[in-house]
């Protein structure tokens, strides 16, 4: 495992800080007074209702794999902003 994080570190490219907030984006929410907020809205629960009906045609196994290696990668991905 630590070979592996010495890896990954080599592997990670020098962030540049160039002083935005960050804090602005997150979470990144619509305002209620936005005349797109309707439209948006439906989009995401059309999106979410695909993805469900997509995920349901695999196999429980297929699914638990997928699980598996989504979680594999947000994990190497958040490894990569700690080191």
């Amino acid at each position: 495992m630590i070979n592996k994080l010495e890896n990954m570190k080599a592997d990670i490219l020098p962030i540049a800080d160039r002083g935005e907030n960050v804090g602005l984006m997150e979470p990144i929410l619509i305002s209620e007074s936005s005349r797109r907020r309707g439209k948006l809205t439906d989009l995401a629960i059309k999106l979410a209702g695909k993805a469900t009906q997509f995920c349901s045609g695999f196999a429980p196994d297929v699914r638990t794999a997928i699980v598996d290696l989504v979680r594999a990668m947000y994990l190497y991905v958040s490894m990569m902003y700690l080191y």
